[in-house]
């Protein structure tokens, strides 16, 4: 085993007695998942801005739970789903919300989903 590493010189005894015993290891390639492949979420339209009026909040809260619901991994923390819900805010409802963000570092001051609705 000329120009092999020490660490392989070490191991291959091993290997080899695996080997002749019939150990072997899986090809990386049979690793299963951890989790089930989920299948591609389907396309939603994106909710409508909301100005701030009492008549459009539910039907904007309703669109934003069907997106998140929809597609868990496009907005798995609460930070993103504060985040995609504040892109469609305008009118007194971005108003509202402007002062709890950051300037300088784009941070929320929310802390839940719960806490920003």
């Amino acid at each position: 085993m000329v120009g092999t590493s020490t660490a392989a010189v070490t191991l291959w005894p091993y290997y080899n007695q695996g080997y002749q015993h019939g150990l072997t290891l899986p090809p990386l390639t049979q690793n299963t998942p951890s989790h089930p492949p989920s299948a591609s979420a389907p396309k939603l339209h994106e909710p409508e801005d909301f100005d701030g009026t009492r008549a459009k909040f539910s039907k904007f809260m309703t669109k934003l739970a069907l997106v998140f619901s929809s597609d868990p991994t496009r907005c798995a923390m609460d930070a993103a789903k504060i985040s995609y819900a504040a892109l469609y805010l305008s009118g007194s409802a971005a108003d509202w919300f402007e002062p709890h963000v950051n300037k300088a570092t784009g941070a929320i001051r929310f802390t839940t989903y719960e806490a920003f609705v």
